[in-house]
């Protein structure tokens, strides 16, 4: 696959399949119901409204699984054959070959493309201005909500509603730019330096407008958040 990120031509050398939407709250429930999912998490909704897993309520099970950690949404992406995405998988399948600022081409962000700004525009109140006009949960939306915020290959959600975790380490940048180039396969983890930040791809709910752009790189180093969840990858089928 081809493409350019900044100034450089990315190639990425194995094809790869990644999830048109973000794991849903049923698809990870399902994992631990096979024991394929063995992590403590994710937090649940009775503990935290912005979470939106529970073992008994059914009612957010189309909406992305968050509040899990690095390897709980590891080890979800791996029990379905497959890994979380490269920092170079995540962009390209986000940006295309055209060099985009958003998934969907150069217009601003708005709700029909996206679900962000929860918390509203810097300065105004009362909150809960943005798109899910809410102040407690669920402030995601059901995955695939905003069709009109469709990437170059028709996944969506890749800004707002959750950010997404990606395998590397950030003090290499692997997207695809400066003397690196773009790398993969990623960097093994135990090439970080026992760096104990996570990469997040894409932007939230929580995130404002301005906060929108697909070169946003996130350093995460809580065990989990609302804000943050995944979509994962397999290779093709042969």
């Amino acid at each position: 696959m081809m493409g350019a990120y900044g100034e450089y031509t990315a190639t990425l050398t194995s094809d790869f399949c990644m999830g048109r939407t973000e794991v849903t709250v049923a698809a990870y429930r399902q994992c631990r119901s096979t024991g394929a999912c063995t992590g403590e998490g994710p937090w649940p909704v009775e503990q935290d409204d912005r979470c939106n897993y529970s073992d008994t309520d059914q009612s957010r099970d189309d909406h992305p699984v968050n509040c899990v950690t690095y390897e709980e949404a590891r080890e979800h992406c791996q029990a379905q054959g497959g890994d979380l995405p490269t920092e170079a998988q995540w962009s390209r399948a986000a940006q295309g070959d055209d060099r985009r600022v958003y998934p969907w081409g150069s217009c601003d962000p708005s709700c029909s493309r996206a679900n962000y700004d929860v918390n509203g525009s810097p300065g105004e109140e009362p909150n809960g201005l943005g798109c899910a006009e809410a102040h407690n949960g669920p402030f995601t939306w059901t995955v695939g909500s905003a069709p009109e915020g469709a990437s170059p290959y028709g996944l969506l959600d890749m800004a707002g509603n959750v950010a997404e975790y990606v395998r590397g380490c950030y003090g290499l940048r692997q997207a695809c730019e400066g003397e690196l180039g773009c790398i993969d396969p990623v960097t093994a983890e135990a090439e970080c330096d026992g760096d104990p930040s996570r990469l997040v791809f894409g932007s939230s709910a929580e995130s404002s407008a301005s906060n929108m752009y697909l070169y946003s790189r996130g350093m995460f180093f809580s065990d989990y958040s609302s804000g943050v969840g995944m979509r994962c990858v397999v290779a093709p089928l042969q």
